[in-house]
């Protein structure tokens, strides 16, 4: 197997993990409603790979290819007889990085009143 079979390998299974599906996912349907699954879906470098051989003139040869697809949930869509909804998921990530952002404006504040009481 050459190098640019060996990527097109690669790039067609990249691209099969991140199809529609990675957003969407399957409907469930219960009393009525119907559920859908959505994720965001990011494909970039990061990941790794590599090969490596000897020629017929026993010269090494090699190559690598590197990326990464992450898929994250970021809500679902709510169907009824009657509307469709989008509802969002709560990020941790972005929960903690508020209450850390609040924290460290409440450290802050109460600095800036204990240094203003001690100098008088």
């Amino acid at each position: 197997m050459d190098v640019k079979e060996i990527i097109q390998e690669v790039t067609e299974k990249i691209q099969q993990s991140a199809n529609i599906k990675a957003v969407f996912g399957d409907p469930v349907e219960r009393a009525n409603i119907t559920v859908i699954p959505v994720s965001k879906t990011s494909i970039s470098g990061g990941g790794g790979g590599g090969f490596g051989h000897y020629d017929d003139e026993d010269r090494p040869k090699g190559g690598g290819l590197g990326m990464r697809v992450k898929t994250t949930p970021v809500g679902y869509i709510e169907l009824t007889n009657d509307s469709a909804r989008f509802v969002e998921i709560a990020q941790p990530s972005k929960i903690i990085m508020a209450g850390m952002a609040l924290g460290a404006f409440t450290v802050f504040s109460f600095s800036r009143v204990l240094l203003r009481w001690l100098k008088n």
